[in-house]
């Protein structure tokens, strides 16, 4: 299995959450899932753009697709 590549790594305190973070969050989280025989999360927004804000709902999906792919 190949390393993720994450953009502004490491993440501080003082980066701007964008899209592009959130969607590298998912398709690892994505990845895991599949590596236990699990499908794709079916995230809310599918893929974010920088037309869609950021909102807590995409956070807390996170946090239930993680469990599931332990």
């Amino acid at each position: 299995m190949s390393n993720l590549i994450w953009t502004d790594n490491p993440v501080t305190t003082s980066t701007r959450i964008r899209a592009v973070h959130m969607n590298e969050l998912r398709s690892a989280i994505d990845r895991d899932r599949a590596a236990v025989g699990l499908a794709p999360y079916a995230w809310s927004d599918g893929t974010i753009t920088s037309s869609i804000r950021i909102r807590a709902v995409h956070f807390t999906e996170a946090r239930s697709a993680i469990p599931q792919a332990q």
